[in-house]
């Protein structure tokens, strides 16, 4: 399955999950995860509207247990930062299909070419070109990882 059908795969699945922004918050035994009503609402709201991730890791003084701590703590803040920007980077890797990086690699010969022609590219000065050149080498690298078929 290559990365492009993952991010298929996983826009359907963010399409299911509860929408709109969600906040992450500590509690006693670890962190809350709030999402739609339990933000606005709070105590008044549906369970499934919380995720409750009680990880239990809490400072203490040992350098193990602080390290815990902060990586549990880390975990539950990236979890919500993750699902708010889900729709906005959904839709920029949709934007890749397949047969891009092929695409991409016969643009960037012609400018390529175009150092050699410098009339194929007039308009354009050597700035320019390198560029683009390194732009759609960047672009191409992305669809090439989108492209590729990973296991799982």
């Amino acid at each position: 399955m290559s990365l492009i059908d993952e991010i298929k795969k996983l826009r359907g699945l963010e399409q299911q999950a509860t929408c709109g922004k969600w906040e992450t918050d500590e509690n006693e035994g670890g962190h809350e995860i709030r999402m739609g009503k339990a933000i606005t609402s709070r105590g008044h709201y549906p369970s499934h509207c919380v995720i409750e991730y009680e990880h239990g890791c809490f400072d203490a003084d040992t350098e193990a247990a602080i390290k815990q701590s902060s990586e549990a703590e880390a975990n539950a803040y990236l979890i919500s930062a993750l699902r708010n920007l889900a729709p906005a980077m959904l839709e920029v890797l949709g934007c890749f299909g397949v047969g891009d990086a092929d695409t991409i690699y016969r643009i960037r010969r012609m400018l390529e070419r175009g150092f050699i022609d410098p009339t194929a590219l007039r308009g354009y000065t050597r700035e320019d070109r390198i560029d683009m050149l390194n732009c759609l080498n960047r672009y191409q690298n992305v669809a090439s990882l989108m492209e590729q078929e990973r296991e799982g």
